[in-house]
């Protein structure tokens, strides 16, 4: 298994909001009422395994991931370029160990359930640059909670 590293998630986190503003922006331009009625399904589920989920509780982790992804593929759906989306979807993969970090030893979960209502609120309105803005603050909330309560060891080779 790879190292996990501050480094590491910078880059990712970086490199991912890059790659998900993008592919929100392009689906937000050509998605339907099927696309919108997939993310009001998709935030519902997800709301519901939030209210499930609370710090140290990493049995409740796989569920949650499940409905998370759904909810970040169903925003993209509509994106019109398979490049983008896949490499979205990859580093959506790659953070997923950073993902677990955060959420399983990190602060209560209602900050990601306000993100979620923020994104979903301003896609559904299509106002590109609100769901732009809430969708930055939401990639970054795994490395600012990794950073601020020191989760990761500095590497030591």
């Amino acid at each position: 298994m790879a190292h996990m590293s501050i480094a590491d998630i910078e880059d990712i986190t970086r490199t991912r909001t890059l790659l998900e503003c993008a592919t929100l922006q392009d689906a937000m331009l050509h998605g339907d009422e099927e696309w919108e009625a997939g993310i009001v399904s998709a935030y519902y589920k997800l709301s519901l395994a939030e209210a499930k989920l609370g710090p140290r509780k990493p049995e409740l982790f796989a569920e949650w991931e499940h409905r998370n992804q759904e909810f970040h593929e169903a925003l993209v759906a509509a994106c019109s370029s398979r490049w983008l989306l896949r490499l979205r979807a990859l580093l959506y993969q790659h953070s997923l160990r950073y993902r677990y970090l955060s959420t399983v030893k990190g602060p209560v979960p209602e900050t990601v359930h306000e993100d979620h209502r923020r994104i979903y609120e301003a896609v559904l309105a299509r106002d590109v640059p609100a769901a732009d803005a809430a969708m930055s603050r939401h990639i970054q909330f795994s490395l600012e909670v990794i950073k601020r309560n020191a989760l990761l060891e500095p590497r030591s080779d």
